[in-house]
């Protein structure tokens, strides 16, 4: 799927901040939810996170929040501390 190109508006680019999921299969409850992946044995990272923009219904792409451009914000606004 060519996320771009099935975005609302096709001629205007996602943020920095925001990461599109090839996977058409979304609903608003999904708002949230995590994409994370195995970075080596038993390490997973947190990529993404379902935003309330979600489009991923029929030929829609799903939208995320990039988690790395918020982790100074995360770490200063949380009891996380991340590494």
């Amino acid at each position: 799927m060519d996320c771009q190109a099935k975005q609302a508006d096709p001629t205007t680019p996602l943020p920095w901040t925001k990461m599109c999921a090839a996977a058409a299969d979304g609903s608003p409850r999904d708002a949230g939810d995590a994409a994370v992946y195995l970075e080596s044995d038993n390490v997973y990272t947190l990529a993404g996170v379902v935003s309330g923009q979600t489009q991923g219904f029929g030929d829609k792409p799903t939208i995320l929040a990039r988690v790395g451009q918020y982790l100074d914000w995360i770490q200063d606004n949380s009891d996380v501390k991340i590494d």
